[in-house]
């Protein structure tokens, strides 16, 4: 789903949150942070 199309977002709004992880290493984290990107299908997009 984009922003447009839900009724109370227009194109151009967007919320924040927060989320604390923890990990072992860097290299875990960067592991369990790109999970969490992926599973969330996070997407960014340029104008």
């Amino acid at each position: 789903m984009q922003l447009g199309e839900d009724h109370h977002y227009d194109e151009y709004s967007y919320e924040l949150g927060a989320i604390f992880m923890g990990a072992q290493s860097r290299a875990d984290l960067h592991a369990k942070f790109k999970r969490l990107f992926n599973e969330m299908d996070i997407r960014i997009a340029r104008p």
